[in-house]
């Protein structure tokens, strides 16, 4: 709303609502956590065609939810939170985690632990590959990426990918604007 002050908040908690109802209509009883996820990802991206816009990472319709929810293109973090709120209100409860230009989500419980890829169609995997996956991106391994962040850090993630894109665009304006909103977030 900050950026889009007449967005009608209460439409798109009705297309994500929607969502969430598909999703669980297609569930059965006794399925895992996995298997759950799995009716999840054919969901988003079979059925409603969601996708990963790997050429324009920058493009802010990328993140804000309203344009994200109608080009079905986003970026790594805004399909995560996507993700996430649905499978949260189907009680299963995904954390997330910010990596270097990158975004996972996270499931654990006192069996499983696995993660999810939602930027590469619902991919699970597990932290023996989160740690190839960072030693291929030249990062140390720091256990920060191995735990879940908080969603005030999560927002500021979002946030950051945002004041770049303004900067990049040279919005001066936006730029200050958005900085101002950032140091408000504790």
């Amino acid at each position: 709303q900050f950026q889009y002050p007449e967005l009608d908040v209460v439409q798109i908690k009705q297309n994500i609502s929607s969502l969430v109802h598909k999703t669980w209509l297609e569930l059965k009883t006794g399925m895992n956590i996995p298997e759950r996820l799995i009716v999840l990802n054919k969901m988003i991206f079979s059925k409603e065609k969601f996708r990963a816009n790997k050429k324009d990472l920058l493009n802010r319709n990328n993140y804000f939810l309203n344009n994200f929810l109608e080009t079905k293109k986003g970026a790594p973090i805004s399909l995560c939170l996507l993700y996430m709120i649905i499978a949260r209100e189907l009680e299963i409860m995904l954390k997330g985690i910010l990596l270097p230009g990158y975004f996972v989500l996270k499931y654990k419980d006192k069996f499983n632990e696995f993660f999810v890829d939602v930027f590469n169609r619902g991919t699970f995997f597990v932290k023996d590959d989160l740690k190839r996956f960072l030693k291929e991106m030249n990062e140390e391994d720091n256990p920060k990426y191995y735990e879940s962040n908080t969603n005030q850090e999560i927002l500021k993630g979002l946030m950051k990918i945002i004041l770049k894109s303004f900067k990049q665009s040279g919005e001066e304006e936006k730029v200050q604007e958005w900085e101002n909103l950032l140091k408000s977030i504790r």
